[in-house]
């Protein structure tokens, strides 16, 4: 990564170089949360997207090409190979459909890149450039609402990472100056595929790196998966910001394949604010207000994950472990599971049947995270 950081910052970057770099993102996050690809048992099951086959019996296939996949792309960084890059495009998605946890931000971005690089290399900053845009856009207008507000801004920042005393938090103005952020990010979404790029640039160059120092030391034992993305977001708004002829009429709209990259850009995330699309391919990101869902039982194996703050909002909670879902991944995967209804059904029907934690009930935890709610069959 260091070496990225003086390339980009001293040398003239191409867009081949800019690919490499995702690239190099995508495998060190990958390293990260090995155990969400490389490992063959796992406390936490494979959440399968179909159920007319056992993925977790096919483990080792599992494994077996999340190697093939890695190798291939760690091939990529020194010799680009059209059909070597369509492959691991593919291998990913099975992937993907061998246990959908592995759907995070990064993945369906890369994903979704490799491909629109294979069809049109030397428009990939174009495109790489409005990926960002929808990225930011929608990531910025996930934020208005209440949780991000109580939750991220007043709790998380202003209580927990600064230190502020609640009364001073909760005053109506404090609160309310919460909403920059989602205003600034949303404008900045905007403003890059204007010729004031440099200036959204900037300025999400200092978000990317208040978002780093928040996360270390305070968060980084919760999610340190974040930290390759963030520095080569930083990366990559630096080398927008030194960009200055870059113009949208070189892409041809008219394409399908490019109508069909835009509408995953600018469509289809318009879905992701009702229950019917992945929140992680909407760019919804730090939102505030995701439901949690609860395990709790009396199995030993449960205990290691034990969180004794949501024990207390259980309606029984005598000789039963509780603990977040989210916990166990972000202890077990360095990933945290997406708020979504199907999914965490999923969940509850794969680890009924997959783990051996005897009886197991299930609580959803909406916003304003004050009561959680039973889930049954």
């Amino acid at each position: 990564m260091l070496k990225y950081f003086i390339q980009f910052g001293l040398n003239e970057v191409n867009t081949l170089q800019v690919f490499r770099l995702l690239l190099l993102t995508w495998l060190v996050t990958k390293l990260i949360s090995f155990k969400l690809w490389f490992q063959l048992y796992r406390v936490f099951p494979r959440i399968t997207a179909v159920d007319f086959i056992d993925f977790e019996a096919l483990a080792f296939v599992d494994v077996s090409l999340a190697f093939i996949s890695f190798l291939c792309i760690a091939f990529s960084l020194y010799k680009i190979n059209s059909k070597i890059i369509l492959s691991f495009i593919f291998i990913e998605i099975v992937l993907c459909f061998f246990d959908v946890i592995r759907i995070q931000p990064l993945q369906f971005q890369m994903i979704l890149l490799s491909f629109i690089y294979v069809l049109q290399p030397k428009k990939f900053n174009l495109n790489l450039l409005l990926l960002l845009s929808a990225t930011y856009l929608f990531a910025g207008l996930c934020k208005f609402n209440l949780g991000f507000i109580n939750v991220n801004w007043s709790y998380l920042f202003l209580e927990q990472t600064l230190g502020i005393q609640r009364s001073f938090t909760q005053i109506p103005i404090i609160k309310a100056l919460g909403f920059i952020i989602p205003f600034l990010e949303t404008l900045a979404g905007i403003v890059l595929l204007t010729k004031y790029r440099k200036i959204a640039c900037i300025g999400l160059i200092v978000f990317h790196l208040a978002t780093l120092v928040y996360i270390s030391p305070f968060h980084l034992a919760l999610n340190h998966a974040v930290w390759p993305w963030n520095l080569s977001m930083i990366l990559l708004l630096f080398y927008f910001a030194k960009q200055r002829h870059l113009s949208f009429n070189q892409i041809h709209f008219k394409a399908f394949y490019q109508k069909i990259y835009l509408s995953f850009l600018f469509v289809f995330p318009i879905l992701g604010f009702t229950n019917y699309y992945h929140p992680y391919a909407a760019f919804q990101l730090y939102q505030g207000k995701d439901t949690y869902l609860i395990m709790q039982s009396a199995s030993n194996k449960l205990a290691a994950f034990h969180q004794e703050k949501y024990q207390k909002l259980m309606p029984e909670n005598q000789g039963l472990y509780t603990s977040l879902c989210r916990q166990i991944t972000f202890s077990e995967f360095n990933v945290p599971v997406a708020s979504i209804p199907w999914l965490h059904k999923k969940i509850k029907q794969t680890v009924r049947s997959k783990m051996s934690f005897g009886e197991t009930r299930f609580y959803s935890l909406p916003y304003p995270y004050r009561k959680v709610v039973q889930i049954v069959d």
